[in-house]
């Protein structure tokens, strides 16, 4: 895995920026001809229809629409952006542990000028994870580093996390993901 200190993190640059580094930007299909982003189902006005009663599909749509709302305007959107990762090891921990290893991954080609960002995805997880009583459990001091915190309220602790992926705070075990947006295709 690439060290969170090799490139650039919560700082929006250019994708060319990532190039000089040596970074190529890899993404994780989830299926050879996928006709949405894997994201952009989760901002669909009505969900499809085996996922409307899902509620680990419903907790994640929450989860989007909350990051997307707090989103700095100048950065990528979720709802738009391409998702990938700043080193092929990356994207394969991805694909092996999130995908099961479903799916293909190839390189993402954009223009240089290509607004980019790199957060941790581990910050999605954990708002993921915060869902119904859970919030209460879960240790976001440690993440945090703020000692002793304890949230008293959903809404707070998932404000504290959103806000901390937008402003590139890394987690104890960071994942970095790149949100590219932008035009591009991919090269697999």
């Amino acid at each position: 895995m690439v060290e969170a200190h090799d490139f650039p993190i919560g700082e929006l640059l250019p994708l060319s920026a990532y190039a000089d580094r040596g970074l190529r930007p890899f993404h994780v299909a989830p299926k050879a001809r996928a006709t949405l982003r894997p994201h952009q189902v989760f901002f669909l006005p009505v969900p499809p229809r085996d996922l409307a009663s899902d509620s680990s599909f419903l907790n994640y749509r929450r989860i989007e629409f909350a990051l997307d709302a707090r989103r700095p305007k100048s950065y990528p959107s979720r709802r738009s952006a391409w998702f990938a990762f700043p080193c092929r090891a990356c994207a394969e921990w991805f694909h092996g542990t999130c995908r099961g290893g479903n799916g293909r991954i190839g390189v993402l080609v954009a223009r240089g000028d290509t607004p980019t960002i790199v957060l941790d995805l581990v910050w999605r997880n954990i708002a993921a994870n915060l869902r119904d009583e859970n919030w209460r459990r879960v240790d976001l001091a440690d993440h945090l580093k703020d000692p002793g915190y304890r949230p008293q309220s959903y809404e707070e602790a998932l404000d504290r996390v959103v806000n901390a992926y937008w402003s590139g705070t890394l987690t104890r075990d960071p994942r970095p993901e790149m949100l590219v947006g932008g035009p591009a295709s991919i090269q697999f």
